[in-house]
C-alpha cells in the first residue's frame, strides 16, 4: 500500500480531525471495553480492548479527511522505495514465497491453466507487486495464465513483463465488477487502517471462490506497548495510521464464526524489515518472535509478537 521503506509514524491529531467518541468498539459494536493505554493527550485518545471479539482500536477514529491527508504523504515520492515499487514490506520476495508456500502445493497449483488461469485480488496492494510475485511462483510451478486485481488509491499498478499475468487496477472494492470471485484474496497490513474493517473484511470473504483462499497480516503490538508502559517506556503506535490491533485472540475468535471457511494458518507474521536495511528492528523483531516458535506449548501463549498472520480455505460457497 505505502512505500516499501516508510513505515508509518505517529502524528498529533487535533478534536477537529476525530470522530466523536462512541462508546460501542468500531469492529463489532460491543460496549464491553476495556482501556488499556494512553496514545495521545489533548484531546485524549486511548487504546480500548474489545471483550467480546478482541480487536483493540483507538478511542477515537479519525476523519475520512485526517486520513487522506494523512496517507497523502506516503504517495509523493518513490525515490528512496525498494525497485521503485509502493510496498509495505522490505522482503517483498520472502513474503511472497511465504504466502505461495501456504496455499500452493504442487497438487492444488495444477488446477490452474489456460482454460482456469489464477485469478488473485491484492487489497491495499499499492502497486500490486505482493501479488504479481505470488502468480509467478505459481506459473513458474505449473504453467497456465494469471489475473491480478489491485485495489488500491495509488494509481500505479507494476507493469510487467510477462505475457501470461494480466493486471487491472480499481479504486475501492465497490467498483469490482459485480460476482467476481477470486482464488486468493490478500489483505496485507491494511485493515488495520480502516476505521470500521468489518464490512470490508466480510466483503472480502465473500469474494474467495469455493475452495479458494483468504490471506491477511496486521500488527499485534498491545502486549509490546502495554508491557513498555508498565515500564515507564511509550512506544509509538503510529496513530491516526494505525487504528486497530488485531492479534491472535481476535482473529480466532472471528475466524470461528466463518463456518465455510477452514483455518490453514494462525500465527506471527513474518519480520517484515531486512537486516541490511533497519539491523535494530529486525533484530528485535525476531527475538520478540523466537519463543512463539521454540516454546513447545508456552509459546502459543507468548503475545509479544508484534504482528499477526492467518490464512484461510473455503470450503463451501455461502
Amino acid at each position: 500500500m505505502l512505500h516499501s521503506t516508510v513505515f508509518h509514524r505517529g502524528e498529533h491529531v487535533d478534536h477537529q480531525n476525530l470522530l466523536p467518541f462512541a462508546a460501542g468498539c468500531p469492529f463489532c459494536g460491543s460496549e464491553r471495553r476495556k482501556t488499556l493505554l494512553n496514545l495521545q493527550m489533548d484531546p485524549q485518545i486511548e487504546l480500548m480492548r474489545c471483550e467480546s471479539c478482541f480487536c483493540c482500536s483507538a478511542s477515537r477514529i479519525p476523519t475520512d479527511a485526517c486520513l487522506s491527508k494523512y496517507y497523502a504523504k506516503y504517495y509523493e515520492d518513490l525515490a528512496t522505495s525498494q525497485d521503485g515499487r509502493r510496498v509495505t514490506n522490505h522482503d517483498l520476495t520472502g513474503l511472497a514465497t511465504h504466502i505461495f508456500e501456504m496455499f500452493f502445493s504442487a497438487q492444488r497449483a495444477g488446477r490452474f491453466t489456460m482454460q482456469r488461469p489464477l485469478s488473485i485480488l491484492d487489497f491495499g496492494g499499492g502497486d500490486g507487486s505482493l501479488a504479481l510475485e505470488v502468480a509467478h511462483r505459481v506459473l513458474a510451478l505449473v504453467g497456465g495464465y494469471a489475473a491480478v486485481t489491485v485495489i488500491d488509491f495509488n494509481s500505479v499498478v507494476r507493469e510487467i513483463a510477462d505475457p501470461r499475468i494480466s493486471t487491472c487496477r480499481y479504486p475501492d472494492l465497490g467498483s469490482l465488477p459485480a460476482g467476481g470471485k477470486f482464488d486468493l484474496v490478500i489483505a496485507s497490513s491494511v485493515l488495520e487502517h480502516l476505521p470500521f474493517p468489518r464490512p470490508t473484511l466480510e466483503l472480502l470473504l465473500s469474494i474467495v471462490s469455493p475452495d479458494g483462499h483468504f490471506y491477511a497480516r496486521t500488527p499485534y503490538v498491545q502486549p509490546v506497548l502495554s508491557a513498555a508502559a508498565a515500564l515507564g517506556k511509550s512506544i509509538d503506535f503510529t496513530f491516526p495510521g494505525h487504528i486497530h490491533d488485531m492479534g491472535q485472540a481476535f482473529w480466532e475468535q472471528f475466524l470461528s464464526g466463518q463456518k465455510e471457511f477452514n483455518l490453514v494458518v494462525s500465527r506471527p507474521s513474518l519480520v517484515e524489515t531486512k537486516l541490511s536495511l533497519n539491523p535494530i528492528r529486525t533484530i528485535a523483531a525476531h527475538a520478540l518472535k523466537a519463543p512463539w516458535h521454540l516454546l513447545a506449548g508456552v509459546g502459543r501463549r507468548w503475545p509479544f509478537v508484534g504482528g499477526w498472520e492467518v490464512g484461510v480455505r473455503r470450503v463451501r460457497a455461502i
